[in-house]
């Protein structure tokens, strides 16, 4: 069985900002000309093209920062609180929608979850 996970994949891409014509002198070292789009999509495939193009990877399931073009500037865990905390509600749909299409998904984000509430069969009551 292969290991299967949940993947937040994030690319930025920075162009000239709306307005902005390339044509002018000094366009080009001017931050203020520029604009940086950010795309997000989550996946449970991680292609060698997205490895490429990502700017971050997270592997949602195991919590962990596969890629980070951020590292010089922000830590693994940094970045990734800050991308969990901004997709919090599409992660949420995503996992819950992941979790249905596979039993195996299922049982892997029910594991995920912990223990359920309620008192434990050793628990005693101390007076």
């Amino acid at each position: 069985m292969s290991q299967r996970s949940v993947y937040l994949a994030v690319t930025h891409v920075t162009r000239l900002a709306k307005g902005i014509h390339s044509n002018k002198k000094g366009v080009s070292t001017d931050p203020d000309n520029w604009e940086t789009l950010e795309n997000m999509v989550i996946t449970d495939n991680v292609n060698k093209r997205l490895m490429t193009m990502a700017t971050v990877v997270i592997d949602l399931l195991n919590g962990k920062v596969i890629k980070n073009r951020f590292a010089d500037q922000h830590s693994d865990a940094e970045t990734f609180r800050s991308y969990v905390d901004r997709y919090q509600a599409d992660i949420g749909a995503a996992l819950k929608k992941w979790g249905t299409q596979d039993p195996e998904n299922y049982k892997k984000l029910k594991g995920l979850a912990g223990p359920t509430t309620g008192a434990s069969d050793d628990e005693t009551d101390s007076d």
